[in-house]
């Protein structure tokens, strides 16, 4: 499972923006080191996490979530 935050971030342009660097280098490491291949992206921002993870992962490799904070903090805490 992967966090994204764009929405008022990448519109206000905050530098704490994570860049496609960041996501790369998580995503080879959890290939790499713990054989994961597909991901979870839950998100509040669909366009801004699509650009990401289509340059950093196969688009049939993960699915983005993005329904409402509620849902999406309880699905983020519901994984490992």
């Amino acid at each position: 499972m992967i966090h994204v935050r764009g929405g008022d971030f990448v519109e206000l342009e905050w530098n704490s923006v994570c860049d496609y660097g960041y996501y790369q280098s998580a995503i080879d490491y959890f290939k790499k080191q713990r054989r994961i291949f597909n991901f979870i992206v839950v998100t509040d921002d669909t366009r801004w996490s699509k650009k990401i993870m289509d340059k950093v992962v196969d688009v049939d490799k993960y699915v983005l979530i993005n329904k409402d904070e509620i849902f999406d903090f309880g699905y983020l805490n519901s994984c490992k």
